[in-house]
């Protein structure tokens, strides 16, 4: 009997050792202190981590967005257009949008007003009342203007020009003040525009301009 007995005590000794072995085998030590399991953690943690900076890298480098170049600024070059309405080699400086103004007469004071302003070889100012109805001389005569411009450091500048007889639509200002206006646009800041009828003190016009890049489109125009 106590044969029998340390005969089963023997069998459940090898099953134990054979189930620790077991064990060990599972979380086998790799040398330097950390299991297989832990390896496999630690190899999957080190994988998903790459994977997201990879995820994160690829996002950045596609989302990024190239603002393309755009033309900025208040003045541009135009060209004149030829009789099939084609551009020619000839072209001038002017405003992309209106100025604004006010005029006043004897039936109005200070309605809306806009404004253009060109130039070539000589500069035009284009006058367009309640934004719409672009001023313009009928009359068998020219139209004389007295025009003060003024600096942003209150200098006055007085310039005359004139509108030409029954198919006039633009103030052109004279020839010997060409030089002047020219010099004032290709200034900094804010330059104001007072024109008045010569005939009619009562006809005025009053309109600011920004001449911000016109010294840069006026040479490449030149």
């Amino acid at each position: 009997m106590k044969k029998v007995k340390a005969l089963l005590m023997a069998v459940v000794m090898v099953a134990s050792l054979a189930a620790c072995s077991g064990e060990d085998n599972d979380t086998t030590d790799n040398g330097n202190g950390t299991s297989d399991e832990t390896t496999k953690a630690t190899t999957t943690a080190s994988k998903d981590t790459e994977t997201e900076s990879t995820t994160e890298s690829t996002t950045t480098e596609t989302t990024t967005d190239e603002t393309p170049t755009q033309a900025s600024g208040v003045w541009e070059v135009k060209y004149y257009v030829d009789e099939f309405n084609l551009p020619t080699s000839e072209g001038y400086v002017t405003n992309k949008k209106y100025f604004d103004g006010t005029y006043s007469n004897s039936a109005t004071t200070n309605s809306d007003l806009k404004a253009t302003v060109s130039v070539d070889d000589m500069v035009s100012v284009f006058l367009f009342k309640n934004g719409r109805t672009q001023e313009k001389n009928s009359l068998s005569k020219d139209v004389d203007y007295d025009i003060t411009i003024r600096t942003e450091d209150g200098t006055k500048h007085s310039v005359t020009g004139f509108m030409a007889s029954k198919v006039g639509d633009r103030i052109l200002i004279d020839e010997n003040h060409t030089d002047t206006v020219i010099n004032l646009l290709s200034g900094e800041g804010t330059i104001l525009f007072s024109i008045v009828e010569t005939a009619r003190p009562s006809s005025t016009y009053l309109f600011e301009v920004d001449t911000s890049n016109f010294a840069e489109m006026y040479e490449e125009f030149q």
